[in-house]
């Protein structure tokens, strides 16, 4: 009896609680709240947080005071159940309540979808914005689902092959680094040769040079005496007499 009574305080305390919050955090001019639920702030499906989290949520929605604002606030419940698919995906592959959770949080979703959907026929020009933002969020969901459905084997290939993808392509980075450095070294290979080349045809021509000027006998002054009439020839005067005696003759 003591038990009971103190879990039904206990519950009463949460849903004021939260009651309190969402009163607070009520947008100014009827404005729908905005953004996404991170999957840190759910708890897991099918936890003891996760019924104290549902029970909040109906009475929330039993204190609130305009069709409009049930649906802004199952617009929060929706993207909190889209937050919990995203837990699932944690769980391994082999884990005996991954599809029953899965099935259990599509139905509630499904649910929350309905209801927002009947609420939107009463308000009038509001319908159609409020329609068309939950296609967008049936969307996310089923995306989601199939995300959290796939095999985690079938997760880790797709990862193998973006790090292959990736290897592949500093592979071909670095091969083509490699082309330019060896393409780069066999030019200075060729100009190297070609300069060797170049050096050995001149230190040939200097040999020919050399060879050419070798053979070519140098005149020799006393050779002149030979030349017809030069032994007959006398120096006419002091000057000449002493340029001949120098001369060897």
């Amino acid at each position: 009896m003591v038990l009971t009574a103190l879990i039904t305080v206990l519950l009463g305390s949460v849903f004021v609680i939260n009651a309190s919050r969402v009163r607070a955090q009520e947008p100014a001019d009827g404005e729908a709240e905005a953004g996404a639920v991170g999957s840190g702030e759910v708890p897991d499906v099918g936890s003891f947080g996760d019924i104290v989290m549902r029970i909040g949520e109906q009475f929330e929605l039993l204190t609130a005071r305009t069709e409009e604002r049930k649906v802004e606030l199952e617009e929060k419940f929706e993207a909190r159940r889209r937050a919990q698919l995203t837990r699932l995906e944690a769980l391994p592959d082999d884990h005996p309540r991954k599809q029953e959770l899965i099935d259990r949080l599509e139905e509630r979703h499904q649910k929350i979808i309905d209801s927002i959907e009947a609420r939107a026929v009463k308000l009038g020009t509001r319908r159609e914005e409020i329609l068309q933002k939950l296609e967008e969020r049936k969307s996310l969901f089923e995306q989601k689902k199939e995300e959290v459905m796939m095999k985690r084997a079938e997760r880790q290939q797709l990862l193998e092959q973006k790090k292959q993808d990736v290897g592949n392509k500093v592979e071909e980075k670095r091969t083509q680094m490699q082309n330019r450095v060896e393409n780069k070294a066999y030019d200075v290979g060729i100009k190297q040769e070609q300069a060797l080349q170049e050096k050995a045809k001149l230190q040939d021509a200097r040999e020919v040079f050399k060879d050419r000027v070798g053979k070519i006998e140098p005149a020799k002054v006393k050779d002149a005496a030979r030349v017809e009439g030069a032994v007959d020839y006398q120096p006419s005067n002091l000057l000449e007499s002493i340029g001949y005696f120098l001369e060897g003759w």
